[in-house]
């Protein structure tokens, strides 16, 4: 619903099925890596003794077709990994189509 709302994927445009695949998963790593960076932050502050600024969730909502799933970001980030040889072998592909979404061609 969050994606939804916030992100506008119900309304991603018209393009192949793969285009619109890379752009979810683009949306997902980008935000595991958003917790993450957090997360360091965050043992920073408590290694000070601060108090963190904010609370956050340690888990991940991923939805793919009309199926979701509630997983912790290293699971995520794990999939990908294990899959490194896909991204890195398809790079340039991903990487045009990606661009190509944004508009910078």
């Amino acid at each position: 619903m969050a994606l939804s709302r916030y992100h506008g994927l119900n309304a991603l445009p018209a393009s192949r099925e793969g285009v619109a695949c890379a752009r979810v998963h683009a949306l997902f790593f980008s935000y595991t890596l958003r917790w993450l960076c957090r997360q360091q932050a965050r043992r920073q502050l408590t290694a000070t003794g601060a108090k963190p600024w904010r609370r956050i969730t340690p888990d991940l909502i991923l939805y793919a077709g009309g199926a979701f799933a509630v997983l912790k970001p290293s699971v995520v980030l794990g999939i990908i990994l294990t899959h490194a040889e896909g991204w890195v072998t398809r790079r340039d592909e991903i990487l045009a189509a990606v661009r190509y979404c944004e508009g910078s061609d």
